[in-house]
C-alpha cells in the first residue's frame, strides 16, 4: 500500500477520534495535515503554511458571503418569529403523530431558505415539543433535523446551496443540473427518510426508549404563537431566494441578500433601523465560526490534493478505460468527503481537478450536469461519518451524543444517500440528465 495512502488513511483516523471526542477541528485539522505532510515528503512548513492555507482560503473566498448573507437572513427571520410560525404551522399541519416526518419537511423547508446553521437553532425547540407530545426519544431528532436539512434539500436540484453554487461556478452548470437523476434520488431520500424515521422512533418507543428530556421541552405557550405573524410571511422571503436563485442570472450571495430586504420589507415596522442594523450585525457574525470550521477541513483538501498519491489517484481515473465517468464523479465525491468528514470542504477540493477531466468526457457525448448532481449527492453521503465537524457542532447544541443520536443521523444521512446516489448513477448511465 502506498505510504501516502497509509497517511491519509492515519490522518482521517486521528481526525475521527479526536472529533469524536470533542475536540476542535481548527486545533486538529493542522495537526492531522502534518501526519499527511510526513508521509507524503511534503515538508512541515510547506504544507501547512501553502497547501492547507491555500485549501482554506480558497474555501472562504467561495463561501464567505454565502455563509454571512445566510446567517444574517437566518437571524432575521429567528427574530421576527416568522421561521418559527412556518415551522411551527407545519408541525401543526402534519401532526404531532408523525414528528419524524414533521420534523424532516420543516428542516427541508429551512434549508431551502439558505438557513443552514440558524436552522439547525430554529427546528430544534420545535423537534422537542414534537417529540414530547408522541413521547418519541429525543434521540431521533438530530438524525430527523439532518435527513431534511442534509440530504435532498443540500444536493438536489433547485437548492439553494453550496453545493449547487460550487457546481455551478466550476463547470458552467446552473442549479437544475442532471434534474432526473437529481429527482429521482431526492424524491428516495425524503421517502426513506420520513419511513425510516417514523418507524425507529416507534421502535424505540415500544422498546421503552421514550421521551425523557423533560427538563429541556420548551412551554409550548399558544398566548406567545397568536404574536407570531402569519406562516406565509415566513413563506414568502424563502420562495423569493430559490426563484431568484433558479430563474435570474444573479448568485446565490445576491439572492440571499434580496431575500433579507424582503423578509424586512415585510415586518419593518416591527424594529427601529437601528434594531434591524443589529439584527444584521449579529446574524454577519455568527456566520464566522460556522465558515471557519468548514474552511479548516478543506485545509486537509489542500494537503492531500499535494500528495503525490492524491496526483497518481487522479491520472488514474480520468486515464482508466473500465469505470464510468459518471461512476468516477460519484466515488470521487464520496471519498474526499470521507477523507474531510465536510461536503462542501469535499467539493472544494475535487472540483478544480475534476473540472478538466469531465470537460474532456462531455467531449466525448456525456453530460456535465449529470456530473454536477453526482459530485453533489457523492459528497453527501461520507461526509457524516462521525468526524463531521457539524455533527460536533450540533450534539453541543442540542446536548446530546453520538450514543444517543448519531445511528439515525448515520442511516438518513450516510446509507440512504449512498442507496440513492447509486440509483441516480444508474439513471446517469441510461443517459438520462
Amino acid at each position: 500500500m502506498n505510504i501516502g495512502l497509509i497517511g491519509v488513511l492515519v490522518a482521517i483516523i486521528c481526525l475521527m477520534y479526536f472529533s469524536y471526542k470533542g475536540y476542535s477541528p481548527i486545533l486538529m485539522a493542522p495537526i492531522c495535515s502534518l501526519i499527511v505532510c510526513v508521509t507524503a515528503g511534503i515538508s512541515g512548513q510547506e504544507g501547512i503554511l501553502t497547501n492547507f492555507a491555500q485549501g482554506f482560503g480558497n474555501m472562504v473566498a467561495g463561501v464567505a458571503f454565502t455563509f454571512i448573507c445566510s446567517s444574517i437572513f437566518g437571524k432575521i427571520m429567528m427574530k421576527t418569529k416568522a421561521a418559527y410560525s412556518l415551522a411551527y404551522w407545519i408541525g401543526d399541519t402534519v401532526g404531532y403523530q408523525h414528528a419524524p416526518t414533521a420534523i424532516i419537511i420543516i428542516s427541508a423547508v429551512l434549508a431551502y431558505g439558505g438557513m443552514a446553521f440558524a436552522g439547525f437553532i430554529i427546528a430544534f425547540p420545535i423537534a422537542m415539543v414534537l417529540c414530547s407530545k408522541a413521547n418519541y426519544s429525543k434521540g431521533i431528532i438530530m438524525g430527523m433535523i439532518l435527513g431534511g436539512s442534509w440530504t435532498f434539500a443540500m444536493t438536489g436540484p433547485f437548492a439553494p446551496t453550496n453545493h449547487n453554487y460550487l457546481c455551478m461556478k466550476f463547470l458552467g452548470t446552473t442549479a437544475s443540473a442532471g434534474l432526473i437523476p437529481g429527482l429521482v434520488a431526492g424524491l428516495g431520500q425524503f421517502i426513506l427518510c420520513c419511513l425510516y424515521g417514523e418507524w425507529q422512533a416507534k421502535k424505540w418507543q415500544k422498546e421503552g426508549k421514550v421521551f425523557a428530556a423533560w427538563d429541556e421541552v420548551p412551554e409550548d405557550n399558544e398566548e406567545e404563537r397568536k404574536t407570531f405573524p402569519h406562516p406565509v410571511i415566513g413563506l414568502i422571503p424563502i420562495v423569493a431566494v430559490v426563484l431568484i436563485f433558479n430563474l435570474t442570472s444573479l448568485q446565490l450571495p445576491t439572492a440571499m441578500t434580496i431575500g433579507c430586504l424582503i423578509a424586512i420589507a415585510l415586518q419593518f415596522n416591527k424594529f427601529s433601523p437601528r434594531e434591524w442594523l443589529k439584527i444584521c450585525d449579529e446574524g454577519a457574525r455568527e456566520a464566522i465560526m460556522p465558515m471557519i470550521n468548514l474552511a479548516i477541513m478543506a485545509g486537509i483538501g489542500g494537503v492531500v490534493s499535494a500528495t503525490s498519491f492524491y496526483g497518481t489517484a487522479v491520472d488514474f481515473l480520468a486515464s482508466s478505460t473500465s469505470i464510468n465517468p459518471y461512476i468516477l464523479a460519484f466515488v470521487a465525491g464520496n471519498v474526499m468527503a470521507f477523507c474531510m468528514g465536510s461536503a462542501s470542504s469535499a467539493l472544494a477540493t475535487v472540483l478544480p481537478a475534476f473540472t478538466p477531466i469531465f470537460e474532456t468526457f462531455v467531449a466525448k457525448g456525456y453530460n456535465m450536469g449529470n456530473f454536477h448532481r453526482l459530485l453533489c449527492i457523492g459528497t453527501g453521503g461520507l461526509d457524516s461519518l462521525p468526524h463531521a465537524g457539524g455533527i460536533i457542532s450540533m450534539n453541543a447544541l442540542y446536548k446530546t451524543n453520538h450514543k444517543e443520536s448519531y445511528f439515525p443521523v448515520f442511516i438518513c444521512c450516510t446509507v440512504i444517500p449512498m442507496l440513492t446516489g447509486i440509483v441516480a448513477v444508474l439513471l446517469a448511465v441510461m443517459g438520462l440528465h
